[in-house]
């Protein structure tokens, strides 16, 4: 459209630079093409350096995935000259001029070649080993690089790139100056020349631009046609404006329905005056404030114990920085209290002015249950005791602090005396309860710094801390804590209506002169405390070496039972049951010895041993199918024309073992004895564990024909209701009671009372341990009719003379008096 008089020559470019658009276009090009030239200089020289710089991080992630993991197994198995080959392998490679192996201590292990060069990273990776334990920091290698080679090199190109690109770009910059002059700056003036004569204000516009047609036109043809239309357009602008208004201040007060809407807590921190600058609906609920009372609240007052964990606020972060970080803390609400937050925190511009925008969401009942799991995997759920696992965490904390400090700690294994039998006789919910107050009892003995928890069961550890210096002092002080354990628990429990009294037995061993781990002290301590049980228990016992003698021999005695069953040792031996009545021997009751290299062992030698391993089910077994067919034999030699029965002891683990009831009836298909002549003798403890079962078990045995008798009477504890239920045809009076009962007013009285019971319940019954006249005499006066004991026969080998034997004298005078 625009029409140029002339092909512009030279003289006119040159003219048209001198002008104040055409310096500005000329200062313009030589800035940017200075810039450019700058630029790509810059640009290259940063892309070489990026790769040479990715060539040595190549280098550095080649030593974390090839070299540190073997490097670590290598440290582990201590394989000291591998480890020293592979650091040199390390340092070989190339720019690496120092590589050095800390210890987990931080301590120079071993250093390969020198920090030589100007400029030096460093790359550092600790050393992590995945044992069984967890994991642990066995170390940290540092390799040193220089940069020294990639800033020759590139400096070396420096001088080259900036030439080259300087020549390329100052060409360009010279050719577009041209066009620019002469296809814009011309024509650009007469259009300037156009605008100058507009008025805006008139309603007239200037004279039109001498125009010739044009087959094409370009942009600045363009520019009067949109100069034309611009005062159309700008009529239109207001309307424009006053809607976008309109919606702005819609869209803003969506934003704020959304912000008061929002279920987490959202403050708006001026980050300058440290106040609260805005907040949602939520957060001043939530901290107990009215909207205007939390605005220009300080931020030190909300956190004021987290404060100084934004960084932003402890001069760790920039204000220009848009940092999203997410952090637990704790918000101060008005009433004093504290809410637990995540939050979510950002740098944003709020009235021109930078600002930390914090979602905050509230894990008060995350905290809850990540608490309730933290006490499920650390403490005892029944009476809140630290569990085994955190016991023995504080026993291996006590042992390195003794190491640390030569000092002793004690440990203190307690297992409750017959807890069991109460547990079984009154239900698990008062066994239960009786823990827990146990556990408190165990406590409130203690020192705060002391420890108390529980294995499981009824078996507790305690752990006494600072014992003192002296191992004698020690000692005596772990003494001392048990005896006070012992006679806090004497006083009776009353739970739901019943008083309980409970005993314990304690082992007590030192740390760390009695083990230097915590499974050998606990070993230890476990050891002491069976010593107890064994001493009669409610007892203490301190831990010394004899003890690791008496379990060796106790270990002996279990392999050379498991021998004895092995190579048949066990033999019977009978003792006659007396009718004191008729005169005559009623029944027989087959007692096991062990025949070890001619000696005769008693059953209290090795009967608790033979149940504790399980080999009494064998034996046992063996027991009763032997008594049977030795009585068989007796029957068909015609030595047995009273049907004198035969009695075998059954233990509660052979009676609750799988299979004991068909071994049973095939003992009695192949021996051929009438059922009616066997008695298995049952203690008090059989009918109380799992009476349910147990009883059913009973009354199948006795279906078969079999007779059963309640031995050892009065020792256990069962109740009139329980023995009511059971199908036994006879007591028996255990023997602790017949012996004393002379000198002893009160066993005497059980005696009586046990044979009134047994009367009353049309039970036989059958006294043990007579071994003198007057235990005879004073038996008959009370009405019983059946004894044994030592004053009418000792166990004999022989069957036959066990069943013919004759009553003494003495006695017949008795009865005939």
């Amino acid at each position: 459209m625009f029409e140029l008089t002339k092909v512009m020559d030279i003289p006119t470019f040159l003219k048209i630079r001198s002008t104040g658009l055409g310096r500005k276009l000329l200062f313009l090009i030589i800035l940017a093409s200075s810039i450019i030239t700058l630029f790509l200089t810059i640009t290259q020289l940063y892309l070489d350096y990026r790769v040479d710089r990715g060539l040595l991080d190549e280098r550095f992630a080649e030593v974390e995935q090839s070299h540190i993991p073997s490097l670590i197994s290598n440290i582990w198995l201590l394989n000291k000259d591998i480890v020293i080959s592979q650091l040199e392998g390390v340092n070989s490679l190339p720019d690496f001029v120092h590589t050095e192996l800390l210890d987990d201590k931080g301590n120079l292990f071993h250093h390969v070649g020198e920090k030589a060069g100007k400029y030096l990273i460093k790359k550092e990776w600790p050393l992590v080993y995945d044992s069984p334990q967890g994991e642990r920091q066995i170390g940290v290698l540092v390799v040193w690089a220089t940069l020294d080679n990639i800033y020759s090199r590139l400096l070396d190109k420096v001088f080259v790139i900036l030439a080259s690109q300087a020549v390329k770009t100052f060409l360009v910059s010279g050719v577009i100056l041209f066009i620019i002059f002469t296809v814009v700056t011309y024509r650009l003036g007469i259009v300037s020349n156009f605008l100058a004569k507009w008025d805006p204000t008139s309603d007239e516009l200037p004279p039109k631009i001498d125009t010739k047609k044009r087959k094409k036109t370009d942009e600045l043809d363009d520019l009067v046609t949109i100069i034309e239309a611009m005062r159309t357009r700008l009529s239109h602008s207001f309307e424009k404006m006053q809607k976008l208004f309109d919606d702005v201040q819609k869209q803003k007060n969506q934003l704020k329905s959304v912000f008061d809407g929002s279920s987490d807590i959202i403050l708006v921190l001026n980050i300058k005056k440290q106040i609260v600058s805005a907040c949602n609906r939520r957060a001043w609920q939530a901290l107990g404030y009215q909207e205007k009372d939390l605005i220009e609240q300080p931020i030190e007052k909300l956190f004021p114990s987290s404060f100084k964990e934004i960084p932003i606020f402890n001069n760790e972060g920039k204000t220009d920085d848009e940092i999203i970080e997410a952090k637990e803390l704790r918000l101060s609400a008005k009433g004093g209290h504290f809410i637990p937050v995540e939050i979510v925190s950002s740098v944003i511009e709020y009235h021109d002015q930078p600002h930390l925008l914090v979602l905050g969401r509230d894990i008060s009942e995350r905290k809850i249950q990540e608490a309730k799991i933290n006490r499920m995997a650390w403490y005892d759920s029944l009476t809140g005791l630290p569990n085994r696992a955190l016991i023995r965490d504080r026993i291996h904390q006590a042992l390195l602090h003794n190491k640390r400090h030569a000092d002793y700690s004690g440990v203190l294994f307690v297992d409750l005396d017959y807890f069991k039998d109460i547990n079984d006789s009154l239900g698990h919910n008062i066994g239960d309860q009786l823990l827990i107050e146990v556990s408190q009892r165990l406590k409130d003995v203690v020192r705060e710094e002391d420890s108390v928890g529980r294995l499981g069961g009824d078996e507790f550890i305690i752990l006494l801390n600072n014992l003192g210096l002296a191992e004698s002092v020690a000692r005596k002080s772990l003494a001392v804590v048990a005896n006070k354990l012992c006679n806090s628990l004497a006083d009776p429990f009353y739970i739901e209506n019943n008083k309980l009294s409970v005993t314990a037995s304690m082992g007590g061993a030192l740390s760390p002169i009695d083990g230097e781990d915590v499974d050998e002290l606990l070993r230890r301590a476990d050891l002491s405390m069976y010593k107890s049980k064994e001493a009669g228990r409610n007892h203490f016992t301190m831990y010394t070496n004899d003890l690791d003698a008496i379990s060796s021999k106790r270990l002996n005695l279990f392999v050379a039972l498991r021998e004895a069953t092995h190579n048949q040792e066990f033999v019977l031996f009978y003792q006659p049951i007396i009718d004191m009545q008729t005169n005559q021997v009623v029944s027989v009751e087959a007692l096991i010895r062990w025949n070890k290299g001619g000696v005769m062992v008693s059953p209290s030698g090795f009967i608790t041993q033979l149940s504790e391993t399980g080999l009494i089910i064998p034996v046992g077994g063996w027991a009763i199918e032997t008594a049977c067919r030795e009585m068989m034999t007796q029957l068909k030699a015609g030595n047995n024309q009273r049907q004198i029965s035969i009695a075998v002891n059954v233990s509660p683990v052979q009676f609750g073992s799988e299979g004991f009831l068909e071994h049973l009836k095939k003992v009695l298909t192949i021996t051929g004895l009438p059922p009616h002549l066997l008695v298995l003798e049952v203690t008090e403890d059989l009918t109380i564990d799992d009476s349910t079962s147990a009883i059913e078990m009973l009354h199948k045995i006795r279906e078969l024909g079999v007779k059963l008798a309640l031995d050892d009477f009065g020792t256990g504890y069962s109740s009139l209701s329980y023995l009511k239920r059971l199908p036994a045809s006879k007591l028996k009076i255990d023997q602790s009671f017949t012996r004393d009962m002379l000198i002893d007013p009160d066993d005497k009285a059980i005696v009586s009372t046990i044979i009134s019971i047994a009367k009353e319940l049309k039970l036989e019954v059958v006294a043990e341990g007579v071994e003198q006249l007057e235990h005879a005499e004073t038996l008959i006066h009370m009405g019983c009719e059946q004894a044994q004991g030592f004053y009418f026969m000792k166990p004999q080998a022989s069957l036959r003379k066990a069943m013919l034997m004759e009553l003494p004298v003495q006695l017949k005078k008795v009865q005939n008096n």
